[in-house]
């Protein structure tokens, strides 16, 4: 018996049939989105999380700077200067607050002891004992020192260090990180804000 066309067609094997360049093109297109904003995502986070972690520093410091105060009746001012003080949170700072500056904390208290040590390479997010075991400063997560303003007159008020132009009041202790941009009022060098990123203590 001759098999009919019908039958000959269905005894063939199907071909397997591929994607066709537009599919693969519509797949990798979807999976570049997708990485596109897994990665967005990710980088907002840690952005996020560094702002935080600074705040924390921030905190810690004004919380040291008042603790300070209440030891020793006075704020942790380098000698000499008189006045409202502004300043950094380099080794000479750090070291009045973590004892290692008997001159200025007599009883060698540390009260940074709150604040963890800075880690990685180069060391960020801390006390610095990676760079200077001996002199370390205090580092904000973008490898930059904090700013520090305190009431050295004892009126309750501090020039803003996020805006100069205004006044803090009711204020003995201001420190912030900069950010990432490092830039701590106006527009940062990519015409954003520059306090988006900032962290501050009050």
């Amino acid at each position: 018996m001759i098999p009919t066309l019908y039958q000959q067609l269905r005894s063939k094997p199907a071909r397997k049939r591929g994607f066709t360049l537009i599919e693969l093109l519509i797949v990798i297109t979807i999976i570049a989105i997708l990485a596109t904003m897994i990665f967005v995502g990710g980088s907002f986070a840690i952005k996020k999380a560094r702002i935080t972690k600074a705040k924390n520093i921030a905190v810690g410091i004004a919380n040291a700077c008042q603790n300070f105060e209440s030891e020793y009746n006075r704020m942790p001012i380098p000698a000499g200067s008189s006045g409202d003080w502004e300043g950094v949170t380099d080794a000479t700072f750090t070291a009045t607050l973590t004892g290692k500056d008997s001159t200025k904390n007599r009883k060698e208290i540390d009260f940074l002891d709150g604040i963890e040590a800075a880690s990685g390479k180069p060391p960020v997010g801390g006390i610095d004992y990676i760079t200077d075991e001996a002199n370390p400063a205090i580092l904000d997560p973008w490898e930059n020192y904090f700013i520090v303003h305190l009431d050295g007159d004892y009126d309750k008020k501090l020039k803003n260090p996020e805006n100069t132009s205004e006044e803090l009041f009711n204020s003995r202790v201001a420190v912030l990180s900069k950010g990432e941009d490092n830039t701590a009022e106006g527009s940062n060098p990519e015409g954003s804000d520059a306090t988006n990123d900032n962290a501050k203590s009050w």
